[in-house]
């Protein structure tokens, strides 16, 4: 009885300690994946900032090449087509990084379940072999 006593609190005490070593897992995830989607929503919104700035100053110099001779306006327009093409270059560029950082989290979310998943499996097999005992 004093063996299968110290048997249960052993198997007890380790199911306990892998409850909790998966539970800090997956809160250490979850604040991951937070930050993850915190850094993914203020690189998004400066990736917006940057594009409207781009394009408010594409615009602002159209208006002064325009205001110029009429021999600047392919110049102007050159100017414009080259802003353009960057302010839209750095919309793709934060589009395929937030996809990345989605890509990421689900990627830890994953980890964190299979992590869940292996101490669940580990503790019913130190269970099952504390049982066999």
């Amino acid at each position: 009885k004093s063996n299968q006593k110290k048997t249960s609190e052993a198997l007890s005490k380790a199911l306990a300690d892998a409850d909790s070593s998966a539970t800090a897992r997956i809160k250490e995830l979850e604040q991951t994946m937070s930050t993850k989607h915190e850094e993914a929503k203020v690189y998004e919104a400066k990736t917006q900032q940057e594009a409207k700035d781009s394009q408010e100053a594409a615009a602002a110099r159209m208006k002064e090449l325009a205001e110029e001779s009429a021999t600047k306006e392919k110049a102007a327009a050159e100017a414009v087509a080259k802003a353009e093409a960057r302010a839209k270059e750095v919309e793709a560029s934060a589009g395929s990084r937030i996809k990345a950082l989605e890509v990421e989290l689900k990627t830890q979310e994953q980890t964190s379940a299979q992590a869940l998943s292996n101490a669940e499996a580990q503790a019913k097999d130190a269970e099952n072999s504390a049982a066999a005992r």
